[in-house]
């Protein structure tokens, strides 16, 4: 700091100086004066003033750096309980099925996200979690249901038969035998007859 005083105090000197040689060039002395003296001095003194700049602004953004790190610790605070409470809620909530968990955007299925677990892991969870928002009516529709292979059915037969509920499966079948068929709301086909 001291340096700094010392440094403005050199600068009003030469400012004195060159208001000095002004009022003598402004006096139309006719002999030549040797400028080259005042121009490095002048030069000398833009260059300090540069130089007291440049601390100034330094020390306005380190200022604002501790704001803004400052800011970005609340930040991370808060994002951290965020989080916090997320665990908890989710630990709190009913799951039908314990294996499921939430990672990062993500259903995982004992630790995997969901659409890697195994359709048979897929299944029995999708089953759980319809059956746990469906207690009352106790029916549940299963899309699609051809591309269920034998012991995918298997699952879905025991888990119904386990919880007292109803499945409606949608399935192609060519033969006739098999389900009933509904048009404009209207049972058409049952079991191959015609009602």
């Amino acid at each position: 700091m001291a340096e700094m005083e010392k440094l403005k105090e050199e600068v009003e000197e030469i400012h004195a100086e060159q208001m000095e040689q002004k009022k003598i060039v402004e006096q139309k002395i006719e002999e030549p004066i040797d400028m080259s003296d005042i121009i490095r001095r002048l030069n000398h003194s833009n260059a300090v003033v540069m130089e007291i700049n440049k601390d100034v602004k330094k020390d306005s953004y380190k200022r604002a750096a501790i704001v803004f790190k400052g800011k970005a610790a609340e930040i991370t605070w808060k994002m951290k309980q965020r989080e916090e409470d997320k665990i908890k809620a989710i630990a709190q909530a009913k799951l039908p099925i314990p294996e499921i968990t939430f990672g990062d955007n993500l259903i995982l299925m004992n630790g995997v996200p969901f659409d890697q677990a195994s359709d048979a892991e897929q299944l029995r969870a999708s089953l759980a979690i319809a059956m746990s928002l469906n207690p009352k009516l106790r029916v549940i529709r299963v899309r699609d249901g051809s591309l269920l292979d034998e012991d995918s059915m298997a699952i879905v037969s025991k888990m119904a038969s386990d919880k007292d509920f109803q499945v409606w499966i949608e399935k192609v079948d060519g033969s006739g035998k098999v389900g009933f068929v509904l048009e404009d709301g209207m049972l058409k086909t049952k079991i191959g007859r015609k009602s």
